[in-house]
């Protein structure tokens, strides 16, 4: 009698062991669930170390430990799991996201066939596998999968989206659009897809669409630096200065920028605007982020010039020689400020200078004025000509007159 009431009251024991177990198993689910990782990891380990043969516990665990940065230890815990059950998919799927986030591609692609061959079907594992297909340059297969999980059914918005991509990167746009069209129909918050087709439809031509598309993209997610970037661009080629500018300025304040090309757009967008102030100041921080950018020491040169300090934009010019003597641009605005102070000579060497490095039809045509302005007409017929033979404009109207008498 005493043996069967202990027998019972072992069972009753690890029956109660086993629900206490499971019970915790379920809270580390819920914490997991709620991103509370650090709780839900505490959870499962309390489930291992009272049943070590809870493999599903090893693979929560595992994804656990991803979510927490510590990978090694949840390739660790997927590999327990895997030796106590050999055929349980979730395991093998989601160490192949793993060794994909480590680019560990030929493991991850491992890892998916097994789950494709056990399961053909398994949209996620099939969509990573494309991923990987990406990544190695390989898009036809990549493409294969694609539609081969929308010919089966799947009506999951990221394939279509992909898909998208697949013909935006070959010039497909129509048919690209089609799918980001479709991706928004089935998630109609996703932001990517918005970006995705309002770039499409800007290749197009399709501008109104392109900018309604991308300030969508930038109400669902404020954050979507690209998405400023390429609005701004619409803004300034369809010559609404302000609008680029705000854009511009969100960017720089907003993810805290300081890229040189990002502050030569917006004084370029300043000049248009015709303030000069603001466009120096512009430049003044692209040369604070990039000293050597030559093209902010160009455009800065320029806007001294219209400001009438001259004298300053030489000294431009002279820091631009010292980076790039091969930047002829420089030696021709030198030229330019040279012979508007009717220092000829001068002009005459920086346009030597900028010949010798190129043949630039407008350097031909300054030069052959200047010789006119120092009574060679000799030399000022035959550069006028030149120029003219290069197609400049000017020069084709002006030569006889300036070689006349000339044979």
């Amino acid at each position: 009698m005493r043996i069967t009431l202990l027998l019972i009251l072992l069972f009753t024991i690890n029956t109660l062991n086993a629900q206490v177990v499971r019970d915790e198993y379920n809270k580390g689910k819920r914490y997991f669930k709620q991103k509370e990782y650090k709780k839900a990891k505490q959870k499962f380990t309390y489930v291992i170390n009272h049943n070590t043969g809870y493999y599903e516990a090893y693979t929560y665990r595992a994804r656990t430990y991803i979510a927490l940065n510590m990978v090694d230890s949840a390739f660790l815990d997927f590999k327990t799991s895997i030796k106590q059950k050999k055929d349980f998919l979730p395991n093998y799927y989601f160490r192949a996201k793993l060794f994909f986030d480590q680019k560990e591609y030929d493991k991850s692609e491992k890892d998916l066939n097994f789950v494709i061959k056990k399961k053909d079907n398994y949209t996620p594992a099939l969509l990573l596998r494309a991923r990987i297909y990406e990544q190695r340059g390989d898009d036809k297969l990549a493409f294969s999968d694609y539609n081969s999980l929308i010919n089966s059914g799947a009506n999951y918005y990221e394939i279509y989206y992909r898909r998208g991509l697949y013909y935006s990167k070959h010039r497909q746009n129509t048919a690209a659009i089609k799918d980001f069209n479709k991706a928004i129909s089935l998630k109609s918050t996703y932001a990517p897809a918005y970006f995705a087709l309002a770039n499409s439809s800007q290749i197009l031509g399709e501008t109104t669409e392109a900018l309604k598309y991308y300030s969508t993209a930038i109400k669902l997610n404020e954050s979507y630096k690209e998405a400023y970037g390429q609005r701004a661009y619409l803004y300034y080629y369809l010559k609404k200065y302000e609008l680029g500018l705000d854009d511009d300025r969100h960017t720089v304040s907003y993810f805290k920028l300081r890229q040189d090309t990002l502050f030569i757009r917006m004084a370029k967008a300043e000049i248009n605007l015709n303030d000069l102030t603001s466009a120096d100041r512009y430049l003044s921080k692209a040369l604070s982020a990039n000293p050597k950018s030559t093209d902010a020491l160009l455009m800065r040169a320029d806007v001294a010039v219209k400001r009438d300090r001259a004298s300053t934009g030489l000294s431009y010019l002279r820091r631009i020689h010292n980076i790039d003597p091969n930047n002829y641009e420089s030696w021709y605005l030198q030229a330019q400020i040279r012979y508007d102070n009717k220092e000829y000579e001068k002009a005459v060497e920086s346009l030597n200078a900028c010949i010798e490095i190129y043949d630039l039809p407008k350097a031909y045509y300054l030069r052959g004025a200047t010789y006119s302005a120092l009574y060679d007409s000799d030399n000022a017929c035959k550069d006028t000509r030149k120029a003219a033979s290069l197609g400049h404009r000017q020069a084709k109207k002006d030569q006889d007159r300036v070689c006349k008498g000339e044979r």
